[in-house]
């Protein structure tokens, strides 16, 4: 056995996907919300006899590697390493790709720049202004080095010279590092010069970039840039400071989500801990489904401009989409009103006091849309309470509970000065205006349906107690599903057990497999009907859709004939035949 294969036996794909998902029991198998789209229903199925998952609404699929892969952006070989550590095994020296190579030095370079650009901070001459900067700006020595902060000197080489002419680093790999950059005419030159250095690390502690703050008076420079999308940074992934205040994040179950990396050392050094910085312009729902992991409460601190009141509602979408009524723990999401004008960072400056009791204090995300809809609408006007309602009745209508639900419509009717029913009429009428009809319920017309009644077969003869068996019969049903056919040609063998079966299927059936044996549409009947019985009714149908379908193309040929004015005597003996064929048909037809 390979030692790949070792590694997959040892580890439940249940187990890596409840990490990131909540799993609940559905007949055979488990289903949650899709971790790789938005969904208010679940259609994400993991079936443990298989080891492998489903999206049926996205259709991503695979198996425990290729979910690691996906959902924490790891190489296979990464995965491969992960999953063997976690189960105790030690892998042999395998082959790796060339991205797991490239992937491997640039993690070393950036740890390494981590270390020069703190070096020359805490220690060296050249960082002497970046040291004056922290003192400013009230930074303690504690913090510096907890964060691992940094600072480049003016220069455009300094970090070439460390890494490439010191290190022996290749330039291709710096430069994929996002440390460097090709010049017009062929050299290279750095892209951090004279900026304070903010290590920027993944949820598992490593090095993925930086951002970096100007220091000086350059005017022509932007005052913050970022490492660019590379191998290993991905901004809509990342949140600063995540991995550093972890530890009081797990303790507290919440985060106080703020827009810079100084919002975030300042509280640290107020002692709210439990504190991250967006990367980019917004929360994103991979940072939702990383922190649901760990917290229970996400409290959004983001700056009071436009900007930021924009931002905050675009998280507290963001944030809506990813929980629902269906999780265990649905996540709550509030917001820390701060004083007018303020970021964090300047409300700590100012009073420190008084940035712990905003975070005690923070309201619902419902109460501050509620608020925010009011302030900007005139609503003791009817333009004024139709505006207000147009905003809030998409937010309000996705609250997941009717109780909490209930308690946002009466107070929005009480500051409004309206009747509770007239606001909840209005709610009512945005979700019919605005949700799609659900499908109609699976009937026994749309399982006798050709394609349906073969799928369905497939889905009762996984479950029969010899499937062997149960596959000889439908080889003598005459699948007409080209998906289906080839499928069932490639489950010939010796093997009894579904997990047997998979072993020796291409990816492509092994995903055909299990969207058929976790069918959305089909699980649910196993509760109500006897699965025996209704395996040996479908084999009846499918010998009776099996002859209609000869049938049909013999009636053909015999019309084609009919049309003929004169027929040959082959031609006639031809047509007796195929109207012998067709009575013989008729008979087997059963009853």
């Amino acid at each position: 056995m390979s030692q790949i294969q070792t590694v997959k036996e040892a580890s439940n794909i249940v187990d890596v996907v409840s990490e990131h998902v909540v799993l609940q029991r559905s007949g055979s198998s488990l289903k949650g919300l899709c971790p790789f789209h938005s969904e208010k229903t679940p259609s994400f199925f993991v079936s443990e006899e298989l080891q492998r998952y489903k999206c049926f609404g996205c259709q991503e699929t695979g198996d425990v590697f290729t979910f690691l892969e996906k959902i924490e952006g790891l190489t296979f070989y990464e995965s491969l390493q992960k999953l063997a550590e976690a189960a105790g095994i030690e892998l042999e020296p395998t082959a790796r790709t060339k991205q797991d190579e490239d992937r491997e030095a640039v993690l070393t370079i950036l740890e390494q720049a981590r270390a020069y650009y703190h070096y020359v901070l805490t220690s060296h001459e050249k960082g002497a202004l970046g040291r004056e900067y922290l003192t400013n700006r009230g930074m303690s020595s504690q913090v510096i080095k907890q964060f691992s902060l940094g600072c480049v000197p003016a220069g455009w080489s300094n970090i070439y010279d460390y890494l490439v002419k010191k290190k022996k680093h290749p330039p291709r790999l710096v430069e994929k590092a996002g440390l460097i950059m090709k010049g017009k005419r062929g050299g290279y030159y750095d892209r951090f010069r004279s900026r304070l250095m903010f290590p920027l690390r993944d949820h598992r502690g490593r090095v993925v970039g930086f951002s970096g703050r100007l220091l000086g008076d350059d005017q022509t420079s932007a005052k913050y840039i970022n490492t660019p999308e590379t191998l290993m940074y991905h901004k809509s992934q990342l949140l600063y400071g995540y991995f550093e205040s972890l530890k009081s994040i797990r303790e507290k179950k919440q985060i106080v989500l703020v827009e810079g990396e100084f919002d975030v050392l300042s509280s640290v050094q107020a002692h709210v801990n439990e504190v991250a910085a967006i990367k980019g312009s917004s929360v994103t729902v991979e940072h939702v489904r990383l922190l649901k992991r760990v917290v229970r409460s996400i409290i959004l601190a983001l700056d009071t401009d436009a900007a930021g009141v924009t931002a905050t509602k675009r998280a507290i979408s963001v944030v809506q989409s990813q929980t629902g009524i269906t999780d265990a723990t649905p996540l709550d999401v509030r917001v820390a009103v701060l004083p007018h004008g303020k970021d964090p960072d300047e409300l700590i400056h100012s009073s420190p006091n008084q940035w712990r009791e905003t975070i005690k204090t923070s309201v619902s995300a419902y109460e501050f849309l509620i608020d925010t809809a009011l302030a900007q609408h005139e609503y003791t006007t009817p333009e004024g309470v139709r505006a207000v309602m147009i905003e809030l009745s998409p937010v309000l209508s996705l609250v997941a509970h009717e109780v909490e639900r209930s308690y946002y419509i009466q107070q929005l009717a009480e500051k409004m000065g309206v009747s509770e029913p007239a606001v909840r009429a209005d709610i009512t009428r945005y979700q019919h205006a605005s949700t799609t009809p659900p499908p109609p319920p699976d009937t026994e017309h749309s399982r006798t349906n050709r394609s349906s009644l073969e799928r369905y077969a497939f889905f009762l003869a996984f479950r029969q107690s010899n499937v062997q068996d149960a596959f000889a019969h439908l080889r003598q049903a005459d699948i007409a599903d080209r998906d289906l056919s080839s499928l069932l040609k490639e489950l010939s063998g010796s093997a009894t057990t579904l997990e047997e079966l998979q072993r020796s299927l291409s990816q492509e059936d092994q995903s055909l497999l299990f969207s058929i044996y976790s069918a959305d549409e089909y699980v649910p009947l196993l509760e109500s009907i006897d699965v025996a019985k209704e395996w040996a009714m479908v084999q009846k149908k499918l010998q009776v859709a099996s002859v209609t379908r000869q049938a049909a193309q013999i009636e053909h040929e015999i019309k084609m004939l009919d049309a003929k004015q004169n027929l040959t005597s082959a031609e006639e003996q031809h047509k007796n035949e195929l109207l012998a064929q067709l009575v013989a048909l008729k008979r087997q037809t059963p009853a």
